[in-house]
């Protein structure tokens, strides 16, 4: 009984492990037609190198193409295209940097000899070529940096008092005081004047 038991458990073991080394298989591992770069979930930029192997049987040529991830449609925007069959090779470098950055699925189609084609998808695969900008925000976002425009008042000097010169028609005290002196002087000497000339004539 005890080793009927410790058979069970190593038989559990045993699926687990099975299911768990399936579940590790790369999935690219479609016969001869998958792509081992980019990854779904991946992040990619600039001009990518797109690897994987395009060889089976009554191989003709293929065609790599994207689309948006979560669009509706089924419209498809070519990559590239070859006759050339790969194996475990660069299929086709795609230029990243002319499409928008967002989510996208990219699509490895084959086509056969016999007029048939199998396809090969890649999704999500993330294109992101303004990361460096795209962080500086978020963490400018996140500092709460904030700036403030500052009106500086413009001063303008109080006007100051010109220093006139002294004007020369101006007379000083003394000089009044001579003024009037002489003046009374001239006119005592003109009524005195007159008198002497009237006693004269009489």
């Amino acid at each position: 009984m005890n080793i009927y038991k410790f058979y069970k458990i190593f038989l559990v073991i045993s699926l687990c492990s099975i299911a768990w080394t399936y579940h590790e298989v790369p999935a690219y591992e479609n016969g001869g037609i998958y792509i081992t770069s980019p990854r779904p979930d991946e992040t990619i930029k600039g001009n990518f190198a797109i690897a994987g192997s395009v060889d089976v049987n009554g191989f003709s040529h293929f065609e790599l193409a994207f689309a948006y991830e979560n669009s509706d449609l089924t419209s498809w925007f070519p990559i590239a295209a070859s006759e050339t069959r790969v194996k475990n090779g660069i299929l086709a470098y795609w230029t990243t940097n002319l499409i928008t950055d967002g989510v996208y699925k990219l699509r490895l189609r084959v086509f056969l000899e016999d007029g048939t084609f199998q396809d090969y998808l890649i999704t999500p695969v993330i294109i992101q070529n303004d990361y460096a900008s795209a962080t500086t925000t978020t963490v400018e976002s996140e500092k709460k940096i904030y700036t403030t425009n500052t009106e500086v008042a413009s001063i303008t000097a109080a006007p100051t008092a010109t220093e006139l010169s002294e004007n020369p028609a101006i007379l000083s005290n003394k000089e009044i005081e001579i003024s009037i002196v002489f003046g009374v002087l001239g006119v005592l000497v003109i009524v005195l004047s007159t008198m002497l000339f009237s006693r004269f004539r009489k």
